[in-house]
């Protein structure tokens, strides 16, 4: 063990000697040479012409339709028909009166007093003042209810009802006049798609989010209306008049403009001749262009969040969302621009390695590795000049400290995903009563756009299943590979650089810190932006507000943990296998893991 660890001293400090004498004389390293020179024409053609594809396909998933929210209803506001009947002109709000007063169990009773204890008999006129200033309808909606007397006297109907207006008698007579009445309101008696339900019944049910038996529902066809559709520039002017500014100014910022302008800087990486330059623009594009991604997500919480099934009186009302093709180009030109800045990045490391080999050998063993790795052997220089063991102790330090950072890693992955990550709640009246509560984890936030409810009558079952899979990639899969590699490399599993190159790569794709950004965002002010959504309609009626939950905190520590492994594991493989799979260890990382080494090997002397 002695020989070994004497070995392992000897072969580091030969590698530091080099790091000093490339450090001396870096003059291969800040040689200057563009991709667009040292790549045939043909290649820089291509290149351009896949940005300038890419920037097409973004602008039209700008200017298209993302998404569009269905109601049963044809349209969710103050000033129009809220019912499936398309000749009914009373609003939501009358919809609330009639419920409040008792719906169609008191329709007479509210007429009586009208026409018998105000005196107006059959006045059209003088019932619709009636209605309006006794109990609150508007003007339209009230003259529905005005016609009702005049009607059942033309039908034989006042004398039967003049002795009481509640008899059977009084009730079949006026049938006729009845359907008259709920074709012009709109409100739910005999509507053409009748289900039956029973308030007690669904306040039994442990789940008063779904108030639709799907067996009773089947085969029975429920036509939905577009309310609204959810386009980029739309969106964001409806979220900043709503309220939700936030979101607007994020989502402007990473998904307006950072697409354009990251492919605006790899053609820049691809003509400039700095090294330098072209290296720092690759490695924080690498880091930073999954946050393209945000409208994504912004986009699928929405549809998720928007749903709701809700029965107010006895009117159901249910609001669903559906993908759209713009969302799909959306995502596309994202992973378009993940392999573009990942192909780009190969071609750097690929003509790295080529001008090296222009240099002597010793200064190719070293610049093969690049600056991070020559970081990594600054700090450990120090430690073997003062005691030789230093160097073994250093090492295991990092990888025990990397590895204990590893295991937090994933503990708060798993416990942060099976835990809360987001809450919606749906509320009605003006003491807003909870009446839907709908919790999500990281997995079924995803998987809620399969649902049976969601595509249930889908127009968009390839949209849905898209976003769907695309999502668990992004947020799952590719995490839990990324982790995989990283264990295997901690344990000196894997030396293979293409490997770790392949985590590294992966990891651009791992975006569980920007479906965060998306959840903060969104729940805000969700409830803001989904009123400026519907109209101004219904908010006194109905509401839903988005509520973080503890998932969310778990998974937001996860996110700096995980950066800090992906950041530090290269470094103690680099230090253990001599080599360096990419540029993504900063100096500043290997100065603080410097740093606590040095304290810990002080502490040991």
């Amino acid at each position: 063990m002695s020989a070994m660890n004497d070995d392992m001293n000897e072969d580091l400090q030969q590698q530091n000697r080099r790091s000093d004498d490339i450090r001396t004389d870096d003059s291969s390293l800040s040689s200057f040479f563009s991709l667009a020179l040292k790549y045939s024409r043909r290649t820089g053609y291509l290149q351009t012409l896949s940005l300038v594809l890419n920037a097409a396909l973004m602008l039209y998933a700008h200017l298209g339709v993302s998404g569009v929210i269905y109601s049963n209803q044809p349209r969710v506001d103050i000033n129009t028909n809220t019912t499936n009947n398309a000749t009914g002109i009373c609003t939501l709000k009358d919809t609330e009166v009639w419920n409040a007063l008792g719906g169609a169990a008191n329709r007479s009773t509210t007429n009586s007093f009208c026409s018998q204890q105000t005196g107006c008999l059959v006045d059209v006129q003088c019932n619709t003042e009636c209605f309006v200033e006794n109990f609150g309808y508007s003007t339209a909606c009230a003259d529905c209810f005005a016609v009702l007397p005049q009607c059942g006297l033309q039908n034989g109907c006042a004398f039967v009802c003049a002795q009481d207006s509640q008899s059977n008698e009084c009730q079949t007579c006026n049938l006729p006049c009845q359907e008259v009445f709920y074709n012009c309101t709109g409100f739910f008696s005999s509507a053409r798609y009748v289900y039956h339900h029973r308030r007690r019944e669904q306040e039994e049910q442990s789940d008063t989010c779904i108030i639709i038996d799907a067996e009773e529902q089947e085969g029975t066809p429920i036509e939905y209306y577009p309310v609204y559709e959810i386009k980029f520039l739309n969106a964001l002017q409806d979220a900043w008049n709503g309220d939700a500014k936030l979101l607007a100014f994020l989502v402007v910022i990473f998904s307006g403009i950072w697409p354009y302008l990251k492919n605006i800087l790899l053609m820049f990486a691809w003509m400039t001749p700095s090294i330098e330059t072209r290296s720092t623009l690759l490695k924080w594009l690498k880091r930073l262009g999954k946050y393209t991604l945000v409208d994504v997500y912004v986009v699928l919480i929405l549809l998720v969040g928007v749903w709701l099934q809700a029965l107010i009186g006895e009117t159901t009302i249910m609001i669903r969302g559906e993908a759209r093709p713009a969302i799909v180009a959306f995502l596309l030109a994202t992973f378009w621009e993940f392999w573009h800045i990942e192909w780009m990045a190969a071609l750097h490391q690929e003509s790295l390695k080529e001008h090296n080999k222009e240099a002597d050998h010793e200064a190719q063993e070293t610049t093969d590795v690049e600056k991070p790795l020559m970081a990594v052997l600054q700090f450990q220089n120090a430690y073997n000049s003062s005691s030789p063991g230093h160097s073994c102790r250093s090492l295991t330090f990092a990888t025990f400290f990397v590895g204990l950072s590893w295991a937090t890693s994933i503990a708060l992955y798993v416990v942060g995903s099976i835990s809360e990550i987001l809450r919606f709640q749906t509320t009605k009246g003006e003491q807003r009563d909870v009446v839907c509560e709908r919790s999500y984890n990281i997995f079924t936030l995803g998987t809620e756009l399969l649902s049976d409810e969601a595509m249930r009558d889908s127009s968009a079952e390839p949209a849905m299943w898209t976003l769907c899979m695309a999502y668990l990639l992004l947020v799952v899969v590719s995490p839990l590979v990324v982790h995989l590699i990283q264990v295997l490399a901690l344990l000196g599993a894997v030396s293979n650089s293409m490997i770790l190159q392949l985590g590294d790569s992966i990891w651009t794709f791992a975006s569980v810190d920007v479906l965060l950004m998306g959840v903060y965002i969104v729940q805000y002010k969700f409830d803001a932006l989904i009123n400026r959504l519907a109209g101004d309609a219904g908010s006194d009626i109905l509401g839903v507000n988005g509520d973080m939950g503890p998932g969310f905190f778990l998974l937001l520590a996860y996110s700096i943990s995980s950066g800090f492994v992906q950041y530090f594991v290269n470094s103690a493989v680099a230090t253990r296998y001599h080599h360096d799979p990419y540029y993504q260890i900063d100096y500043l990382w290997t100065k603080v893991l410097g740093g606590l080494v040095l304290d810990d090997d002080k502490s040991g002397d």
